[in-house]
């Protein structure tokens, strides 16, 4: 017998915000801290409120926070926000995912669109890439977010990202390429 196909997921309202503001500074905060050109799950601690804080980044090596001035917080970090599922991510919305598993940190992109399978959507890196991503992989940018290219420890703002093509041949163990809007995908394997 064939498998029954599953219903499509339930419209779940707009997304929350991932925009950080200052009276929603307080310690222990779940963030997004963006360092060179990718971002790193994190958490907010006070060392002097309202005006130093220190970020300590999941998984990195000491445990020691990056200290920060609140304007750098409100500029460098977001909230930790992911979508509930995909009816919450548009064409056009910037979020940030992760590329592989492996990797501990999110790269910035832009949603292209949906996918054949109801719980991925497309997403263009800022750095070319294209790619299936699973919705629970995926986190909110806040709307109109700059492309961040080029070297990751100097970013640049630009209308126009890169756009590198991959071929089936080009595609890693245990992925495949698939054609999406014009531009060649790796599908998550």
């Amino acid at each position: 017998p064939l498998p029954a196909e599953r219903p499509p997921p339930q419209p779940c309202g707009p997304p929350p915000s991932c925009v950080l503001t200052e009276d929603g500074l307080e310690d222990g905060l779940k963030v997004l801290l963006r360092l060179g050109g990718h971002f790193y799950t994190s958490r907010l601690t006070e060392i002097s409120a309202p005006d130093i804080y220190g970020v300590v980044v999941d998984k990195e090596r000491g445990n020691k926070p990056h200290i920060l001035s609140r304007e750098e917080v409100l500029q460098r970090a977001v909230l930790d926000v992911s979508p509930r599922n995909t009816t919450q991510l548009e064409a056009g919305m910037r979020v940030c995912a992760y590329w592989s598993s492996k990797m501990t940190y999110l790269h910035p992109g832009t949603v292209t669109g949906p996918d054949t399978d109801q719980d991925y959507v497309v997403i263009t890196l800022d750095d070319g890439d294209c790619r299936d991503i699973h919705h629970t992989q995926i986190r909110y940018l806040p709307p109109n977010y700059p492309i961040i290219e080029g070297d990751p420890s100097a970013i640049l703002v630009s209308r126009n990202s890169r756009k590198r093509s991959t071929t089936s041949e080009e595609s890693g163990p245990g992925e495949k390429a698939v054609e999406s809007i014009g531009k060649k995908c790796h599908k998550e394997p």
